[in-house]
């Protein structure tokens, strides 16, 4: 199946090319996913349609940010492992340097008034853009009553117990692997011949054992250097996150925002949201909200430790994805053939409209009705700017100026 022209370094793109995309990804991951398009396929011409369909595909099969995932496999496709990661570290790098620096001017200036305000009209908005996600999976990944069925369990399950995120993800896949796979293709082959398959293997070996030597080795700076709270926490939550969270970066923002407020003590629940409005306005993947909650959590330990939290998330988020792209990108063809694997995901892909309702729930109560008393404010600006994200009239980044405008105007 591999039918395609093996990647060729010589084309390698220049680095500006990937800091370009990465500084003009705005509007979440559908926008990202068809700027990469409109950029790589339609107007340099780096990749045809089929092969950035097929990396689209392979994104979502792995856990993590599928935009970030797409550009990794794309860089791969021409260049080669060196073009993999100029590719994700350019589209990542210009939003994680931002959403930093950011974290640590409002950790620093927060309690200005106008800031406070800016945050507070932009909180029904981040409000509106979790409605607005959770209506869209629900309309591609809820089916059946099955898969109606999985997402409910999800819900009342995250509502009853914390900590059973992985668990969810587990027994989801698990039920969609029995009870949804369409046909005996378990494990077809990849016609390859014996030496392709050892070489790509060989290869993928490799990548494998040098994405884990790294994630270990910033583990063991976590365990043996730095102070076990904030910095192993760190760790803990995000690596968790990014290898147990399918669907985008949803899901992820969930479990990552709601271990640090309830299980870490990181955040309170407005600082959450306000990371939210944060990781939607700055460019990049919504991953990088990721960053801002590493660096509050080490703000504690003053500038240089509070960066260093930062980049500790971006490299906990980051990494796994870079290494399970870099290292099964030879086999997309043959992985995404299997139908049991599509019967795990579409398993995990209704269970994750579950976790959304859950993360739903939580921004509309803390919003919307704050102190038991409704807020009609936020909530007609949360159901108005719902509307207008669902069926694509206003900008995304537009929507998050708007808000903070109102709140400064109105709110300070």
């Amino acid at each position: 199946m591999m039918s395609h022209a093996e990647p060729d370094p010589a084309t390698r793109p220049p680095l500006w090319l990937w800091l370009k995309l990465g500084l003009m990804s705005f509007g979440g991951p559908a926008a990202h996913i068809s700027l990469i398009q409109n950029e790589i396929c339609e107007r340099r011409k780096l990749a045809d349609y089929d092969t950035y369909l097929r990396g689209l595909n392979f994104a979502v099969l792995l856990p993590g940010p599928e935009a970030v995932q797409l550009v990794t496999y794309l860089g791969w496709r021409i260049s080669g492992i060196p073009g993999a990661l100029l590719a994700g570290a350019g589209f990542v790098l210009p939003g994680a340097l931002l959403i930093i620096a950011a974290t640590l001017w409002i950790s620093a200036k927060g309690d200005l008034p106008m800031v406070q305000a800016a945050f507070a009209g932009v909180q029904p908005v981040i409000v509106a853009f979790v409605i607005a996600a959770l209506f869209k999976l629900a309309r591609s990944n809820l089916k059946s009553k099955f898969g109606l069925m999985l997402a409910v369990f999800a819900l009342i399950t995250m509502m009853l117990f914390s900590g059973v995120f992985p668990l969810i993800i587990l027994i989801s896949g698990a039920l969609g692997a029995l009870l949804l796979t369409d046909g005996n293709d378990y494990f077809q082959l990849n016609p390859q011949t014996e030496q392709s398959q050892a070489s790509r293997k060989r290869t993928s070996l490799m990548v494998l054992a040098t994405g884990s030597g790294l994630w270990l080795a910033l583990t063991a700076l976590c365990v043996w250097v730095l102070p076990f709270n904030p910095y192993l926490g760190i760790n803990i939550v995000i690596s968790t996150a990014a290898m147990a969270t399918f669907g985008g970066a949803y899901p992820a923002v969930a479990f990552v925002g709601e271990q640090a407020v309830t299980s870490w003590g990181w955040l309170t629940r407005s600082e959450m949201i306000d990371g939210l409005a944060l990781a939607e306005t700055i460019p990049g993947p919504l991953s990088l909200y990721n960053a801002y909650v590493g660096t509050m959590a080490a703000s504690g330990h003053g500038l240089w430790g509070a960066v260093l939290g930062g980049a500790l998330a971006v490299a906990f988020t980051f990494l796994p994805s870079f290494t399970l792209v870099i290292a099964f990108a030879p086999y997309v063809d043959w992985f995404y053939s299997i139908s049991l694997v599509r019967a795990a995901l579409a398993g995990v892909s209704a269970a994750v409209v579950g976790i959304i309702g859950k993360l739903a729930l939580v921004l509309i109560y803390a919003v919307c009705i704050p102190d038991t008393s409704p807020n009609w404010v936020n909530i007609a600006v949360a159901l108005v700017a719902s509307g207008a994200i669902i069926t694509g009239r206003i900008s995304p980044l537009l929507l998050i100026l708007a808000g903070a405008v109102f709140g400064i105007l109105f709110l300070g």
